[in-house]
């Protein structure tokens, strides 16, 4: 959904708690004492907003690194050759065409757990190789290795005919461009 009106601390947090989390902690019935919560969650969460999550961060505090590393922004700049026809067209289409590959995709993923759960990281490991992944890169490294699996998989059933390995070089600029970036916000964050 749209964040763009997120405050820069609420942004901080919501970068914490997309990647990783644990359920809430609950009282036993009958008893004054907490159950165990085992409950944890890992997320790959996508949002849209109209300013960068980043520069939102980086208003609200120094050392912002942990955010900023679990964010990998896209930015998608207007495109001239569409007219407003054409682009309120596809977004309109966006109304009736989600959460069509999903339910097929998991049909597929939770009977063959295991050899997905291999694909995931023989995907992640020939991605961190290429780009040289830093530690604090991780959050990176899984969002486009998941996003590469999922693309594989769900084309080997045939639900699309995206060219994945097309996303998969382009994913790898977008790690070295974005790597650049928050580099030079960190030096800035530093300088302040």
């Amino acid at each position: 959904d749209e964040i763009t009106n997120f405050g820069p601390e609420k942004t901080s947090d919501f970068c914490y708690r997309m990647s990783f989390n644990r359920g809430k902690n609950r009282m036993q019935a009958h008893v004054n004492a907490e159950r165990e919560n085992q409950t944890e969650y890992y997320n790959v969460t996508i949002t849209s907003g109209n300013n960068s999550l980043h520069d939102t961060v980086l208003a609200h505090k120094t050392g912002v690194g942990g955010e900023l590393y679990r964010v990998l922004e896209i930015i998608i700049n207007h495109d001239a050759h569409l007219s407003t026809r054409e682009s309120g067209a596809l977004f309109r289409s966006l109304h009736d065409n989600y959460g069509l590959v999903g339910e097929e995709l998991t049909k597929y993923i939770v009977p063959n757990l295991e050899h997905c759960k291999q694909m995931l990281i023989d995907v992640q490991s020939k991605f961190d190789q290429l780009v040289d992944r830093k530690g604090e890169e991780r959050f990176y490294s899984m969002i486009v290795a998941t996003a590469i699996t999922a693309g594989m998989i769900s084309h080997q059933l045939g639900l699309h005919d995206i060219d994945v390995k097309r996303i998969y070089k382009w994913s790898i600029a977008l790690l070295k461009s974005t790597r650049g970036v928050v580099s030079d916000k960190s030096t800035i964050e530093i300088g302040r």
